[in-house]
């Protein structure tokens, strides 16, 4: 396993990311988001455009205020997607990161 031949300082991006998601749309509904929750056992959902470009995201923490605020599950999220979320390039390794967010 490649975790156990490097250390962590000198793992990529691409070794750490999750690779099991799918993305959204801002007009997918928050029913839609809910299950993608549920599938993918993940926090933050992508958000791309027509052409699948990355345009935003979607946390968790998003889907709870549009339900506290009253939203419907088939309502759609596009009010509550985070745009232009920050972006790393891929063949970094864990030490640029952190090093460059000191």
């Amino acid at each position: 396993m490649i975790f156990a031949e490097q250390s962590i300082n000198e793992l990529s991006v691409v070794d750490l990311m999750n690779k099991n998601f799918t993305t959204i749309t801002p007009a997918d509904t928050f029913k839609k988001i809910i299950n993608i929750y549920k599938q993918y056992k993940i926090d933050v959902i992508p958000v791309v455009d027509e052409e699948t470009h990355l345009i935003g995201v979607f946390p968790r923490g998003k889907l709870y205020n549009a339900l506290l605020d009253g939203k419907s599950l088939n309502d759609p999220c596009a009010d509550y997607v985070v745009l232009s979320p920050t972006t790393i390039q891929s063949e970094l390794n864990y030490n640029d990161i952190t090093l460059s967010g000191r």
